[in-house]
C-alpha cells in the first residue's frame, strides 16, 4: 500500500492498495501484485518465475 501511496498519491494510492489487499485470499492466484505505472483498481501481477528473472537482471 505504501508503494501506491508514494507513486500515486494518497486518493489513488489508498483505493489502489486497498483494491490489492481485498484481492488477496485462498481462492486467488499467487503471484505479485505489483503497483503499475498508471492508475488502475485491476490486477497488475507478475508470475513467481518471471519476478526472479527480472530480479536476477
Amino acid at each position: 500500500m505504501i508503494q501506491a501511496i508514494e507513486k500515486h498519491g494518497p486518493a489513488k494510492g489508498l483505493a489502489m492498495g486497498t483494491a490489492r489487499i481485498l484481492r488477496c485470499h485462498p481462492f486467488c492466484q499467487p503471484g505479485y501484485d505489483l503497483v503499475p505505472e498508471h492508475f488502475s483498481l485491476r490486477r497488475n501481477w507478475a508470475e513467481p518465475e518471471k519476478k526472479e528473472e527480472e530480479d536476477s537482471k
